[in-house]
Parts: C-alpha cells; sequence; structure tokens
C-alpha cells in the first residue's frame, strides 16, 4: 500500500509535536492519514499503544482505524509475541508423570504438545522397569520432556488399583489395543495416534527421545 504525506487528525499533531528523529515506522489511518510512531503494546484486542518519534508521546489508537497494512503488521506482532509466550512457560514447564488421563489431555490442549501414553506393570514387568530406570527417570528424557511432552502412566501393577483407576486404564488398554508390556504411544492433543513403542531394547536416553521424535515429526510433518 502507497504511504500518504498526510497526517493523523490535527490534535494528534498538536499532542505530539513534529518528529525529528525515527525510531517506529509510518502508520496509516483508514482515511489515508500518516503518522511516524513506534509500537509499544496492544491495550487490549481493539487498541493499540504508539509512542510518537521525537516528542516520546504515547497514543492510544483504535486497531480497526488504522489501515489493512497497519492490521497486518499487528496480526505479525500478535502472532509472534504468543509464540514467544508459549516457549516462555515451556522453558519454565517441568513435565510430570500423571495416571488422569483426561486431564493430559487438557494440558496438552493447552501446551500444543503431544501425550506419551506409557503402559506398563510398575511392579512385576521387568522390561518396564528398565524402561522407566534406564530412560525416563535419567535427566536427559526429564529435560527433553519438560518442553516435548505430557507424560501418562497408564499402569497394571499386582498390587492392584482403586475402582475407579483400573476401569480407566483398561478403557485405555482397549482403545490402544495393547497386548503386552511396556508399550508406549505417541498421541497429539486430538487423542490420535503419531506412533507406537514396543517393548524395550537396552536403548539409551538418547535413542529412545531420537524414536520419539522421529514419531513427532510426522505431526509436523
Amino acid at each position: 500500500m502507497k504511504m500518504m504525506n498526510k497526517r493523523f487528525p490535527l490534535l494528534v499533531i498538536f499532542l505530539f509535536g513534529t518528529a525529528v528523529a525515527v525510531f517506529g515506522r509510518e502508520w496509516t489511518n483508514t482515511d489515508g492519514q500518516a503518522i511516524q510512531a513506534e509500537f509499544v503494546e496492544f491495550v487490549d484486542d481493539d487498541m493499540v499503544t504508539i509512542r510518537m518519534d521525537g516528542s516520546g508521546y504515547t497514543y492510544d489508537y483504535p486497531i480497526a482505524k488504522l489501515s489493512e497494512n497497519d492490521r497486518n503488521y499487528l496480526d505479525g506482532l500478535k502472532a509472534k509475541q504468543a509464540v514467544e509466550e508459549k516457549y516462555a512457560k515451556l522453558a519454565d514447564r517441568r513435565a510430570r508423570w500423571t495416571d488422569d488421563y483426561e486431564d493430559a489431555v487438557e494440558e496438552a490442549k493447552e501446551t500444543n504438545l503431544p501425550i506419551l501414553l506409557f503402559f506398563t506393570g510398575s511392579d512385576w514387568c521387568g522390561y518396564c522397569i528398565r524402561l522407566k530406570k534406564n530412560v525416563f527417570d535419567e535427566r536427559d528424557f526429564e529435560e527433553f520432556a519438560n518442553g516435548n511432552l505430557v507424560l501418562v502412566e497408564v499402569d497394571f501393577p499386582r498390587s492392584g488399583l482403586s475402582g475407579s483407576q483400573e476401569k480407566e486404564n483398561n478403557a485405555l488398554k482397549k482403545q490402544y489395543g495393547v497386548t503386552g508390556y511396556p508399550t508406549v504411544y505417541i498421541i497429539d492433543p486430538k487423542e490420535e495416534t503419531l506412533g507406537r513403542i514396543g517393548g524395550y531394547g537396552g536403548q539409551s536416553p538418547e535413542e529412545y527421545i531420537k524414536q520419539i521424535e522421529d514419531l513427532i515429526k510426522k505431526r509436523k510433518s
């Protein structure tokens, strides 16, 4: 869009004065009037704060009255901020194992992370115990999970479970067609299967992480 040399309303000119230094960008309103200013922040979904070049005066302006080019620019800033906020949250996130599948699905939707379902017999399955000790309890895996996975343990211990938990775990076992342990499924927040890792062949945390990453890539491709 061709920028015009007109200015914003006279009130703004009176308040802001003439810009003598250029630090921001040119903003144009729907009437074709333009002004040089720097983006400060989003006031809300309808208003944006800009800072005038030279005077440093801040001014709240309705987004709807800005040009299409400026609205697209603001959409890009908002999208960038959303990504930055997401990764800031993930940087501080600590993955935790849960046995609450529904709660895990909600967390996956909020974080847009895939879910790791670990079908295990925690007190009798030797390979399950080794997988947990040699991979899932290792620091490398924990650090990977913090920003990349929601963790769910679907356990079938000989010591037994509460009635509701046993019912939920049996339903998940049937849903995913699990016939042996350990079995690991990677699913997306919509509960669609990305892949399965059966058994445990002695992989290191790095090797196991690579298997998971390969499955997650299918979601992004």
